[in-house]
């Protein structure tokens, strides 16, 4: 039986008919439109849309496209499949789209699922760190702050520790700065790390100055983690 992608596409959106034995032989020719109108149709079921996905060869889509399904694979209750779709965005094997035009991707995609919160750009941030991408995940961050989208302080968090683990002490010193300009709240995770970050450039001195500091806030140094 010879089944095109629009008929496809017609039994799916009036019969939610999903023929999934289908897909992987119409993959080659589902055109982008016919894919992203899929996974809109697909977005409240998100277990149905990562199937449907992993019917595709995904790094042969483009970027946009791909954005669209990792935006609707992060409404699954586990992150795993969007950050493992992310990373294969961002990567040379998926293409290596480069910063911006992942994050327009993402930011198309949101606006399309009348999404508001900042997971898919938290989620970015956190797949640049997890590849010790750091000048990456800096120019996500700064995109961020252009768009005036407040990142969570456990992405900012990832950032600093990644600086930390790279000998970044300057770049760690401009990030936490601009993070007290756009108002993200710093926790007891964020001051370990700067506290590591002073003991690493051996001023013992700003070290125990900054413990006082987070101890008026309510903080609590993790001595176990400082090597000072």
């Amino acid at each position: 039986m010879k089944l095109f992608p629009e008929l496809y596409i017609f039994l799916f959106y009036f019969f939610g008919i999903v023929l999934w034995h289908f897909v992987k032989h119409l993959a080659p020719n589902l055109t982008p439109p016919l894919i992203s109108s899929t996974l809109l149709g697909l977005h409240k079921t998100p277990d149905s849309a990562l199937q449907f996905i992993t019917h595709l060869d995904f790094n042969r889509l483009d970027t946009k496209t791909k954005c669209l399904a990792v935006a609707v694979a992060a409404r699954s209750p586990s992150p795993k499949p969007a950050l493992q779709l992310l990373k294969q965005t961002v990567t040379r094997a998926g293409g290596g789209a480069g910063v911006r035009d992942v994050f327009g991707g993402l930011g198309s995609a949101r606006e399309q699922l009348g999404a508001k919160s900042s997971i898919l750009f938290d989620m970015l941030i956190r797949v640049y760190c997890e590849l010790r991408m750091g000048d990456q995940a800096f120019q996500c961050f700064d995109l961020m702050k252009e768009k005036g989208i407040v990142p969570k302080v456990q992405t900012c968090n990832d950032v600093l520790s990644l600086f930390l683990k790279l000998n970044w002490t300057e770049k760690a010193w401009v990030f936490y700065a601009e993070m007290f300009r756009m108002r993200v709240k710093s926790n007891v995770y964020t001051f370990n790390i700067m506290l590591n970050l002073l003991c690493k450039e051996g001023k013992l001195k700003k070290a125990k100055e900054f413990i006082g500091y987070m101890e008026s806030l309510g903080g609590k140094a993790c001595w176990c983690s400082i090597a000072c």
